[in-house]
């Protein structure tokens, strides 16, 4: 019984210091950001890439439709071949690799970028589709 209660405080100390890292010391109020409800709405715009930096088995098991996918450990390598002259939305299950990946990316040169705020968990709490 006290293990599992020392287990609970634990998962419910990482989430919460985690949480508090997205919004204070990464500097989210620095970093362009999409609104899930936004992007939804402008899925079929033109001029918006979506990549989706997550690995590629939580890729496969669900992902944003017509967005690509992207390893945030294959990002470097794989640069030269996105856009510079359109949006590219970056997108992850949290937000911490897409505010990596916005890192990267902005000191490459690329200057159109966003995050899905809140990641893709925020997208499948507000009851959004995915594709499969």
């Amino acid at each position: 019984m006290k293990l599992i209660l020392l287990l609970g405080l634990i998962t419910f100390l990482v989430s919460f210091f985690r949480k508090i890292l997205l919004k204070s010391s990464i500097g989210l109020e620095n970093i362009p950001v999409i609104e899930a409800d936004e992007l939804r709405g402008n899925l079929t715009k033109p001029g918006l890439v979506l990549i989706d930096v997550r690995n590629k088995l939580e890729y496969k098991n669900q992902h944003i439709a017509g967005s690509q996918n992207i390893p945030f450990t294959n990002l470097k390598e794989h640069q030269n071949k996105l856009p510079t002259d359109k949006t590219i939305i970056l997108i992850c299950s949290d937000q911490v690799k897409s505010i990596q990946a916005y890192k990267n990316l902005s000191t490459n040169g690329f200057l159109q970028l966003k995050i899905l705020k809140g990641g893709l968990n925020n997208w499948q709490k507000l009851g959004y589709s995915f594709d499969k």
